[in-house]
C-alpha cells in the first residue's frame, strides 16, 4: 500500500497529478482520494503492457464531449465494466449560461458565460 499527500493548487486549477514510480506493468491497481472528511469511491486502473511487448489483444474506447447538465451518461458506466486496455478522452467542454432548457437534469454554477479559470 502506498499513501501520499498532494496539494490541489489554485494555480493548477485545483487539480492533482500524482506521479507514481515502481508500478508493475500490466497490473491492476486501486485508488481513492480524500479531502477533509470526504472520501471518494474506490477507483480501478491497469498499467500498460511491458515496454516492447506486443499484446495479443489491445482494446480501446474513446469518449468525447458531454453536456453534463443534460444527461446521465450511462456509456461511462458501461466503459467501467468493459475489459479494455485504454480509454482516450477526446475533450470536454463547459456548457455555460442559463437557458439550457427545462430538460436539463442538473444545474451548473455559475449560470453565466465563462471567460477565465477563476470563473
Amino acid at each position: 500500500m502506498r499513501r501520499g499527500t498532494v496539494e490541489a493548487l489554485h494555480a493548477e486549477a485545483h487539480t492533482v497529478h500524482a506521479e507514481l514510480a515502481g508500478l508493475q506493468p500490466e497490473t491492476e491497481y486501486w485508488y481513492r482520494f480524500k479531502f477533509g472528511a470526504a472520501i471518494s469511491p474506490v477507483g480501478r486502473t491497469r498499467t500498460a503492457p511491458p515496454a516492447g511487448s506486443i499484446p495479443d489483444v489491445f482494446r480501446f474506447a474513446y469518449a468525447s464531449c458531454q453536456n453534463y447538465t443534460n444527461g446521465y451518461y450511462t456509456a461511462y458506466a458501461d466503459l467501467a465494466v468493459q475489459d479494455i486496455e485504454l480509454v482516450v478522452h477526446l475533450g470536454d467542454y463547459i456548457y455555460e449560461g442559463a437557458g439550457l432548457g427545462p430538460e436539463r437534469v442538473r444545474d451548473h454554477v455559475p449560470q453565466a458565460e465563462i471567460f477565465e479559470l477563476r470563473d
